[in-house]
């Protein structure tokens, strides 16, 4: 009898064979969003904590901009000033804070024009906060000799990407008009962004630019063994006693991965959604199948 039920279905599965694949279609649909949906939240929690980590566990960050986008509030245009990056060193258990200034600017190499990132720090701090972390580390050569100096550390798509001709220490690149000596390449970070920036002293970009009291973050190295979120209330509150500071932020590692993890899990909210949406078209096409099949069984027998 099983057997005698087992083909009269194959025989119904060829007899109706495209509402048959478009069953089974939607139910794959609906498997593959499911499974789409871990590995993608699995994926981007992996890359964030990989990034974080790239910039080491003893750091806290300091953005322009409410507390709740402050992402948002920098590509609008607010900024931190010097004397915001100057409070925040006199707070105790900084060991040091590094401001960070960043534009689109344009590097000329090897008969080409190609549009970088230029990203700029004061020179002692960026040893410091660099050669501290794991990700942000020299593959080759060294880092400038001063702030004054006209040299320049290429990230590593920069140098081995962006351009033809792949650059090496001791070439000359010329850079918003000026004209830099290679003396470090970046090791690969993973992170487009930095890769295809070029590193300069904090002074030569203002020598170029003529921009001051623009910075885009603050990264503050603590001293070891202190509290990050203790140390992170501290320069909240310093910060606060600045006159005309009234938008700022003040992530720690962990915070920033939790913010980044609630982003991610609306994400994954949304992308559930759509799999549920999947799963119930799957469903009825294969409750409209089963009654379908019911039907024509009744028209067979008669009844």
């Amino acid at each position: 009898m099983i057997y005698q039920f087992f083909i009269l279905t194959l025989n119904n599965l060829r007899y109706r064979q495209l509402r048959s694949w478009l069953t089974a279609l939607g139910i794959v649909i609906g498997v593959a969003m499911i499974l789409a949906l871990l590995l993608l939240g699995s994926g981007l929690r992996a890359a964030v904590a990989g990034q974080l980590q790239q910039f080491g566990s003893d750091l806290i960050y300091v953005l322009p901009g409410e507390e709740g986008n402050p992402i948002m509030s920098a590509i609008l245009g607010d900024a931190l000033r010097d004397k915001d990056a100057a409070a925040v060193r006199e707070v105790a258990g900084v060991e040091t804070a590094m401001p960070i200034v960043e534009r689109l600017s344009m590097m000329e190499f090897g008969g080409q024009q190609k549009t970088i990132n230029l990203h700029a720090q004061p020179l002692e701090e960026m040893k410091i906060v660099f050669e501290g972390s794991q990700g942000f580390r020299l593959s080759e050569g060294r880092w400038p000799a001063s702030e004054h100096s006209r040299e320049i550390i290429l990230g590593h798509s920069v140098a081995y990407k962006r351009f033809d001709e792949d650059a090496r220490l001791g070439d000359e690149v010329i850079v918003h008009g000026r004209k830099f000596t290679v003396v470090g390449i970046m090791k690969l970070i993973g992170e487009e962004t930095h890769d295809r920036s070029v590193f300069i002293s904090l002074e030569n970009f203002r020598s170029l630019t003529g921009v001051r009291d623009n910075i885009r973050s603050i990264v503050v190295k603590a001293e070891p063994g202190l509290s990050l979120d203790d140390l992170a209330e501290d320069i909240r509150y310093r910060l606060e006693q600045q006159v005309g500071l009234e938008r700022f932020s003040v992530f720690t590692s962990g915070k920033a991965a939790r913010l980044v993890g609630n982003i991610i899990g609306v994400l994954e909210l949304a992308l559930s959604a759509i799999a549920s949406v999947a799963l119930l078209v799957g469903g009825i096409g294969i409750m409209n199948t089963m009654y379908m099949s019911v039907m024509e069984r009744t028209r067979d027998i008669g009844v």
